[in-house]
């Protein structure tokens, strides 16, 4: 019982040697891709993440415990046919661009919300930790 068990790894090992013996081993790659490590595709590295200081890590977790249900990039958002985008729309570059918003104005919304869109946090959140969330949506 055991030699039958044996028997089909020699004779793998038989027919890897005997491609090796053959010198089939450069088209091994191309047999076993798996065994290749991965190729990056993109010529440009990666930016690094900017470095927060402590205000901008407080409102980060903040804005994880408080917004990112809805202001975060989510695969089964039902709420659009675009996959990956956000509930509530997504932040970035909220305080940049042609028309970008003032702290005041984001402040006031985080405060008063929006009617049946969006809470309002004026009495889950006070103005330091709005002001916190606030920093670290401008390192978006």
């Amino acid at each position: 019982m055991t030699t039958t068990l044996s028997r089909p790894r020699m004779r793998w090992k038989m027919s890897l040697a005997g491609l090796l013996r053959l010198g089939v081993g450069f088209s091994l790659p191309l047999v076993f891709p798996l065994l290749l490590p991965a190729q990056s595709h993109s010529s440009a590295p990666a930016a690094p993440a900017p470095v927060l200081n402590q205000q901008q890590q407080t409102g980060k977790r903040l804005f994880m415990q408080n917004c990112s249900l809805c202001h975060l990039s989510r695969a089964d958002n039902p709420k659009s046919n675009e996959p990956g985008s956000a509930y509530g729309g997504d932040l970035k570059g909220l305080f940049q661009g042609e028309r970008p918003m003032t702290d005041e104005a984001v402040q006031a919304f985080i405060l008063r919300g929006l009617p049946k869109k969006m809470p309002g946090f004026e009495h889950g959140l006070k103005l330091e930790e709005i002001n916190n969330i606030i920093a670290y949506l401008k390192t978006l």
